[in-house]
């Protein structure tokens, strides 16, 4: 097949441009695979071709924190420039993420829609509802592209089962058109025997002694997935050995104030961004991610491959691969601060539970790996060949017809 891969940015770091990067490496191998993108890195498959889309980005709102407004110019500009570029005739499949006006395939990794409804309950006041509702017009864009995208897709692939319940329930579209295909690891790459990995220089960096626990925080969006949550959670436990690694961009100082409210100035770590996830996980013993709404969240498979037991939300959609007490722990409320504590003592106070949910973690990580899931979203292509077939075959039996009926009236045969 040729197929054409959309997305705004592409390169390894997480999220929707690891998951085309990873997934155009494994389908480049049986098919003809180009990226449309508007910049690239971490590229080194000359099996796949590059090519760019024009993107309007400006550094005078990135340097005024107006980061929302310089996202409208660049989502606009790449959906708007993407369809002009993008000649789909020339494909067989055209696969997007929620970038590109159209496409045979749509992965829908999250249901914006949904999340809105999640941010107005949790925001404060007039002005923090009215931000994450389609009076805004960074919103008011995503929901139209997410809107015309499923609607025009032949099938539309969810995260998880919860992202498909949410575009099922906010759009009506029929189940059937919606496949379920949980997003994959690298179970090479985030392995606890990988000889490329090094815990304890992570460990030394930050002053961690061997006798500390550590909780590795994985997360850009500190306040939605659920910071304040573990910060209370460790109030509870008043454990000074309890240790906790806040890996990713955020803003500190919303929390630094409650932190030393509690005396617990010494747990908390935060690294900003960091780039080697994979040694963060391996420097700790547990993953905690009390998140109040999460399509997926790979930082959960990822642990769970290098094996740490993951302590997750059940409105994280990566918590569907967890089953409880056996490969990870479930929180029901992510607000209660008393669950989350009573799951992290349970394993700190057992270390050989600790250890055999990891091992079995780890196990649950390898049979989700990304050959896995390129294997089943070729069969998605394969169907939305199949329609777009019987979609052509209709067209060219309506022309026929149409032609039939005007040859009939001209020739009064």
């Amino acid at each position: 097949m040729k197929i054409a891969l959309v997305v705004r940015n592409y390169h390894k770091s997480g999220g929707k441009s690891r998951y085309i990067a990873e997934l155009a490496a494994y389908l480049a191998g049986n098919n003809e695979v180009h990226v449309f993108t508007a910049s690239w890195k971490d590229v080194d498959d000359p099996r796949i071709s590059f090519h760019r889309i024009p993107m309007l980005s400006f550094n005078f709102l990135k340097e005024r924190n107006k980061i929302a407004w310089n996202n409208i110019f660049e989502i606009l500009s790449f959906a708007v420039m993407s369809k002009f570029i993008v000649r789909e005739s020339d494909f067989d499949i055209v696969h997007s993420q929620g970038c590109y006006l159209g496409g045979d395939v749509f992965t829908a990794h999250s249901c914006h829609a949904e999340s809105l409804v999640v941010l107005r309950r949790e925001r404060a006041g007039f002005w923090g509802k009215l931000k994450k509702s389609i009076l805004n017009p960074l919103h008011a864009l995503l929901l139209l592209i997410e809107r015309y995208s499923i609607y025009k897709a032949k099938k539309v692939i969810a995260v998880s089962n919860l992202v498909k319940r949410e575009i099922v329930a906010h759009y009506g579209v029929a189940e059937s058109k919606v496949l379920v295909i949980h997003n994959g690891v690298n179970p090479d790459e985030f392995n606890p025997k990988n000889p490329r990995l090094n815990g304890a220089r992570i460990r030394a960096l930050y002053g961690l002694a061997a006798g500390d626990k550590v909780i590795i925080f994985p997360a850009h969006e500190f306040e939605r997935k659920g910071l304040r949550t573990l910060i209370e959670a460790l109030r509870v436990i008043g454990d000074k050995k309890l240790r906790v690694l806040v890996a990713g961009e955020g803003d500190p100082g919303l929390f630094t104030g409650l932190i030393k409210k509690y005396g617990l100035a010494d747990n908390f770590i935060f690294t900003g961004k960091v780039s080697d996830i994979e040694n963060y996980y391996l420097a700790s013993d547990m993953l905690v991610f009390p998140t109040s709404y999460e399509p997926f969240g790979l930082v959960v498979t990822e642990a769970m491959a290098v094996g740490l037991p993951a302590i997750v939300s059940t409105e994280a959609g990566a918590s569907e691969l967890i089953i409880d007490r056996i490969n990870g722990i479930l929180l029901r409320d992510r607000k209660d601060a008393l669950e989350t504590a009573a799951a992290i003592l349970w394993l700190i106070n057992d270390p050989g539970k600790m250890i055999n949910m990891g091992i079995n973690a780890r196990k649950t990580a390898e049979r989700y790996s990304w050959s896995g899931v390129s294997e089943e979203t070729s069969r998605a292509y394969r169907e939305a060949l199949e329609l777009k077939a019987e979609k052509a075959g209709a067209a060219n039996g309506l022309k026929l017809r149409s032609f039939a009926r005007f040859y009939t009236r001209v020739s009064g045969k």
